[in-house]
């Protein structure tokens, strides 16, 4: 009894001391419903700051230099629209402090800084405007921060952006249009257009190994880090929606004495087959994961714990199924908690599973102890 203990209390602290992450380590940096990905708040607070120092730089350029006389806006005129971005970001700031992942705030932004940039365009005394080069800046710095998506719908809203203006500001003389100007544009269209072919290939690549890394080799189905990095959202938003939170924890009996006597290619095979049927009885919206060897944790957000019960006797019924037609003395047994009645984390959800299936085993233990033949030796020193 001891010793059962002890390995149980082991058990857990493995579960305790695994890859469970804190909630400061959460990742910030993911992809929403929309395709688009949030950065942390560290990158976005240091994106606010670059515009409110380039628009410091562009108010000096318009409205300090000496004997330079904006095209279309009166130099007071700019200095109000400028006052009026500062304003703009200090609100984008606040609101980025509360609301990490704004796919509206993210398009907000991106579409003034574009008007931003026109402005100044418009406004460029200069035959060759150096401000056009600012188009690639926007370009660069919002498309690459927030994703593939966000790159392609920023690039070309400043490529028409900048045939506007340029339409504007060359409408009433073609002549006006030198060698130099074309190049100018010419040469950002195509920074722009690389840097989204690499853009892109990078993105491919990194899905790919994020892909890759979220994946347990031998089932398929989430490792143990995609596991939590997938949970913690989900009981983070059990205070705002209060529906329940189904965790099953399962563990394989005797599937030591199945790698022992028949092989690891055989176990192997018997822990691909109890991944299918884990696919085959969860929804799509449900977590399936392999925990480590021969544990494995099922999540089923809008489920309770009585539901869970009936989906776990299922399994288990048909994971007897199958090792019976195969000439396999295996099983498994599954222990269900629910959340926030059980724990507000994956952590304390698991630790209580862990008692629910220690006891579950022990009475498969005493039922199998039961059912073994009594020996006629045995029967007779008896009598």
């Amino acid at each position: 009894m001891v010793k059962g203990q002890q390995q149980r209390t082991g058990q857990s602290e493995r579960r305790r001391s695994g890859e469970r992450r804190r909630g400061d380590d959460r990742r910030h940096d993911e992809v929403d419903g929309a395709g688009m990905r949030v950065p942390a708040w560290p990158e976005q607070r240091l994106q606010i700051i670059m515009r409110v120092l380039f628009a410091g730089i562009a108010w000096v350029y318009y409205t300090k230099i000496e004997n330079f006389s904006p095209v279309w806006m009166t130099i007071e005129q700019i200095h109000y629209y400028f006052v009026g971005y500062l304003i703009f970001n200090v609100g984008v700031l606040l609101h980025a402090r509360k609301h990490l992942g704004s796919t509206a705030r993210f398009r907000l932004a991106m579409i003034v800084d574009a008007a931003t940039v026109t402005m100044a365009v418009l406004n460029d005394p200069y035959p060759l405007p150096p401000s056009l080069l600012v188009y690639i800046i926007v370009v660069l710095g919002n498309g690459m921060r927030y994703g593939l998506r966000f790159f392609a719908e920023t690039l070309i809203l400043c490529l028409l952006s900048a045939m506007l203006v340029l339409s504007v500001r060359y409408i009433e003389s073609v002549q006006s249009i030198t060698p130099d100007v074309i190049y100018l544009n010419l040469f950002g269209a195509i920074i722009l257009f690389y840097s989204f072919i690499l853009t892109r290939r990078y993105e491919l690549n990194k899905r790919s190994l994020e892909k890759h890394s979220r994946i347990d080799v031998l089932t398929g189905l989430l490792n143990r880090r995609a596991l939590f990095d997938m949970c913690d959202p989900l009981f983070d938003r059990l205070a705002v929606t209060e529906r329940p939170l189904a965790v099953m924890f399962a563990d394989m009996d005797k599937f030591k004495q199945i790698n022992d006597t028949m092989g690891h290619a055989v176990g192997d095979k018997v822990l691909n087959q109890f991944a299918d049927i884990l696919r085959q009885s969860v929804r799509r919206t449900d977590i399936a994961a392999r925990y480590g060897g021969d544990e494995f944790v099922l999540v089923l957000p809008n489920t309770t714990g009585e539901v869970a019960e009936t989906i776990g006797d299922r399994i288990e019924r048909q994971v007897g199924e199958w090792a019976q037609t195969q000439g396999m003395d295996i099983s498994v047994s599954i222990g269900v908690g629910e959340a926030p009645k059980h724990g507000d984390n994956l952590n304390m959800v698991l630790e209580y599973v862990d008692e629910i299936l220690y006891r579950r085993k022990s009475e498969k233990s005493k039922k199998s102890s039961l059912r073994q033949p009594v020996s006629v030796e045995a029967s007779v020193r008896d009598a």
